[in-house]
């Protein structure tokens, strides 16, 4: 029993795997489910032992990936460092995770024919948003952080640079010059925001 559910996990997992790439690739609306059981030499009939339709697939990476995000993000900003780490080190995981990993094709088709989903990851920036204020409050009471700036409003400012980098637009081409000026934006935004004299 214990290896075919093990079985069951794989091949879920590797359906997963394989619509999530020609999600990225083509986005969902243009994916079919025939493109997916194609990739995998599996038929239709193996796919609906797994998913129900198309909609509940896209939903479980969803899930995944708010799952990751909120983990890894959140994480990140509670690193015990000074906020210059903290803010470098969130950077970064953006820049090197969530900013390769999701295509604006994908972002652009859940925005406009899944709102559900669009709302399920709005609400995970939601606590993204919460604790960046509250490490930029921090900073500004150790002195490394510009006082006269609203911590709230300095944690909605870089998050929606970040987010803004992550698929605002239509275009692969536009999204990857974004992609490109993330470090540049980061140290904009955070010598804009660092005391004077104690910048990274």
């Amino acid at each position: 029993m214990k290896a075919s559910a093990t079985k069951k996990e794989r091949m879920k997992r590797r359906i997963i795997t394989i619509a999530w790439r020609k999600f990225n690739e083509n986005g969902f609306r243009k994916t079919t489910i025939e493109d997916i059981c194609r990739d995998l030499a599996i038929s239709k009939k193996t796919f609906y032992n797994y998913f129900p339709n198309k909609e509940a697939l896209v939903t479980e990476i969803i899930t995944e990936l708010i799952g990751d995000y909120r983990s890894d993000v959140l994480e990140s900003l509670a690193y015990k460092q000074s906020v210059e780490k903290v803010l470098e080190k969130y950077f970064d995981l953006v820049l090197e995770g969530f900013v390769k990993k999701i295509s604006p094709r994908f972002v652009n088709d859940l925005k406009c024919f899944m709102d559900d989903q669009w709302e399920r990851l709005d609400s995970a920036n939601a606590n993204v948003l919460q604790v960046l204020g509250e490490v930029i409050l921090l900073g500004q009471k150790e002195g490394r952080v510009d006082n006269s700036l609203d911590p709230k409003e300095m944690g909605r400012t870089i998050h929606e640079f970040v987010l803004f980098s992550l698929g605002g637009f239509s275009t692969n081409r536009m999204t990857w010059a974004a992609t490109l000026n993330l470090p540049t934006i980061k140290r904009i935004l955070m010598h804009g925001y660092l005391r004077e004299g104690k910048n990274i």
